[in-house]
């Protein structure tokens, strides 16, 4: 839903765009040739719809997707979501198909967020889930339904990211004692709902318990584990870090019900 002016112009933006390349394409085609090559084995022609108005189509091998109107885009995919698919939907549509974790989302516009950072980074202004047959902008301003779950567990996955980078780091620099009477109550017990690992991950609360427990899933003897890897003389080397910040992020979408 869009809702700040931010978005607004960004959209209007979208739709002068989008007309703008309508009127470009169905000006390429001609009698003679009815088809224009755009790239390997990526074709444009142009056809009349049931309302008798053009329609610019872009074909890939065997499957049209691309359709261009003269206020929308309609993106398919045809079953095949591959690296080339995008591409092409990229190259030839005025918005952005980006992938994340082999989830595709179709975006448009960028804003930058108030941060400390020294290289702060850029987020999407409008956003949606992709899927075949996608309508843009219509699916950016009412997003389908089902697409909202999609958002929410790629916004949940960055929040895990940065949670289990952060926790690392930490260990790396002061150390960690093993799980004990000061852990969190609930976590010493087991009971990882939800809602209770998500209050831990907003207010970066890093529990020995939930990292001994990541750290033993896959190793067997929980003992061993924990001595190998939080020995209080050992200093954990970039490696070591690596792989513990994979250990506690996949444990944790486990957890929380995405794949890890």
């Amino acid at each position: 839903m869009v809702h700040t002016k931010r978005e607004t112009d960004a959209l209007q933006e979208l739709h002068q765009r989008i007309h703008s390349d309508w009127e470009r394409y169905r000006a390429m085609p001609s009698k003679r040739y009815p088809q224009r090559k755009l790239a390997n084995n990526t074709y444009l022609r142009v056809e009349q719809n049931g309302d008798g108005k053009e329609v610019c189509i872009v074909k890939l091998h065997a499957t049209d997707i691309i359709e261009l109107h003269s206020d929308h885009v309609v993106l398919k995919d045809g079953g095949w979501q591959t690296i080339t698919t995008r591409g092409r939907m990229n190259e030839y549509c005025p918005i952005n198909v980006a992938s994340t974790h082999g989830q595709w989302f179709v975006t448009y516009g960028t804003y930058q967020r108030e941060t400390e950072e020294r290289y702060p980074r850029h987020y999407p202004l409008l956003i949606s889930e992709y899927f075949s047959g996608i309508n843009i902008p219509e699916d950016l301003i009412h997003p389908r339904k089902g697409t909202a779950k999609g958002m929410d567990s790629l916004r949940l996955k960055e929040k895990i990211n940065r949670y289990s980078k952060a926790f690392i780091n930490h260990v790396a620099e002061h150390g960690i004692d093993p799980p004990g009477g000061g852990d969190c109550w609930l976590c010493a017990a087991g009971q990882w709902d939800e809602s209770h690992l998500d209050s831990h991950i907003e207010e970066s609360y890093f529990v020995p318990r939930l990292l001994y427990e990541a750290t033993c899933a896959n190793r067997g003897d929980p003992a061993a584990c924990w001595h190998i890897w939080f020995d209080k003389k050992r200093t954990l080397s970039p490696h070591d870090k690596q792989y513990m910040t994979g250990q506690l992020r996949r444990y944790l979408k486990k957890q929380l019900g995405l794949p890890a």
